[in-house]
């Protein structure tokens, strides 16, 4: 009878302990992060406004291009787009898991097709990646923009976002040579 009793005891201890500690967590900012998925909203060929150039070694033109993300609009839904100067593409996503607003990190590859000659442009890695750090529950965008006819590479581009090392989005595109 007495072991029953301890049991029952460390039970009711164990109900009324928890749920506080959890909250404690919770006002000292203790909550783990989670990231159930990533939700694409949009894709396609956007237009916004660019706010300034930044160094970006990483990339084939060697800068890249920050973005005002409020003021990127859609300007037509697709997976094919024109490889034009000035042709800015991607897609709009948003992070869906706990605590909302918190800023998650992910990782940002870009894969870019081969050339004909089995290259692309002067001889650059065939893999972009960059760490970005949206907020959950936020819609946000990643893409890419041709500054450079070095940059404008026909065939598929595949952007991936992966969270830890969990691939949460990918979004193909095929770039084409208008004729």
């Amino acid at each position: 009878m007495k072991h029953y009793l301890t049991v029952a005891i460390v039970t009711l201890v164990m109900m009324v302990t928890f749920p506080a500690l959890a909250r404690d967590r919770q006002r000292n900012g203790d909550v783990r992060t989670r990231v159930d998925r990533v939700e694409l909203i949009d894709y396609g060929i956007y237009r916004t406004e660019v706010s300034r150039t930044v160094d970006a070694p990483e990339s084939v033109s060697g800068t890249a291009s920050a973005i005002s993300r409020r003021k990127t609009e859609l300007v037509s839904q697709t997976e094919r787009i024109p490889a034009t100067l000035g042709t800015l593409f991607g897609f709009r996503y948003a992070v869906v898991g706990e605590p909302r607003n918190r800023k998650v990190p992910l990782r940002l590859t870009l894969l870019l097709p081969d050339t004909p000659g089995g290259k692309n442009a002067d001889n650059a890695d065939r893999r972009i990646s960059h760490t970005l750090t949206p907020p959950i529950s936020k819609t946000d965008f990643v893409g890419f923009g041709f500054q450079t006819e070095q940059e404008s590479i026909p065939g598929i581009w595949t952007f991936q976002l992966f969270f830890e090392d969990r691939l949460m989005a990918e979004k193909r595109f095929t770039v084409y040579v208008p004729r």
